[in-house]
């Protein structure tokens, strides 16, 4: 009844088969002022899905907050606040995936979000089966030193095409980056490579610098040859 009421507020979805998209909507008091906000999470009208929050000031719904993908879990939640995280899948053309840790910021009748985190990594890089019991920290000694899509020298494979050479090459780290090893993976020849998360850092980031940007941790494999532990 109250999506129906209020359709203005849901002209991304086909309204002729809103009943087929009903079940993505959710009432719940989430500024805890007793009355029920509306929160819908499903398809976008786009490639990728997205989450809709909208706040009822005095019995008027609002469009208050938007993000695109898949929400995976609610972690961390202090009274009306709650950290999400959330899954977007690359599309369009688009050769990462990207997973965000975003705090909401809820008062009475009013929902912002605060970005907190950011994690990419190339469609093609997978993780091991058995990750560590703890990451091991580690800063990189040689110069330059590359972050990999795959725990292989490939000078063969196009993984991004169009963009650059034929190479499992993602990004360059130099001497002393830092970085967590999660786990690892033996090739053929007996190298040892670490699957990584490398500390977010401006040089990396692809993003002009402002005060507002949460800069990304990208994910990949690096050989562990010049890779040193931090105790």
């Amino acid at each position: 009844m109250v999506v129906r009421e209020n359709l203005h507020l849901i002209d991304f979805l086909p309204l002729q088969d809103l009943d087929t998209y009903l079940d993505n909507f959710y009432l719940i008091d989430l500024d805890n002022d007793n009355d029920l906000d509306l929160v819908y999470h499903g398809w976008s009208g786009a490639e990728s899905n997205c989450i809709r929050f909208f706040i009822n000031k005095n019995g008027e719904y609002v469009n208050s907050a938007f993000v695109w993908g898949d929400l995976i879990a609610v972690t961390e939640k202090e009274s009306k606040n709650f950290v999400m995280h959330v899954n977007l899948p690359s599309c369009c053309g688009n050769f990462e995936t990207r997973n965000y840790k975003i705090k909401t910021i809820v008062r009475k009748d009013s929902l912002q979000l605060k970005l907190l985190e950011v994690k990419i990594h190339h469609d093609f890089t997978k993780a091991p089966e058995k990750l560590f019991d703890s990451p091991i920290e580690f800063k990189v000694t040689n110069d330059p030193y590359h972050l990999r899509v795959t725990p292989e020298i490939d000078s063969i494979n196009q993984f991004f095409p169009g963009e650059r050479p034929f190479g499992n090459f993602y990004l360059t780290y130099r001497t002393g980056d830092i970085g967590k090893a999660l786990g690892k993976h033996t090739d053929n020849t007996g190298r040892v490579w670490w699957y990584v998360e490398m500390e977010a850092n401006k040089r990396y980031s692809r993003i002009e610098d402002n005060d507002m940007i949460v800069y990304p941790k990208f994910i990949g494999w690096m050989s562990s040859r010049y890779l040193e532990k931090i105790e």
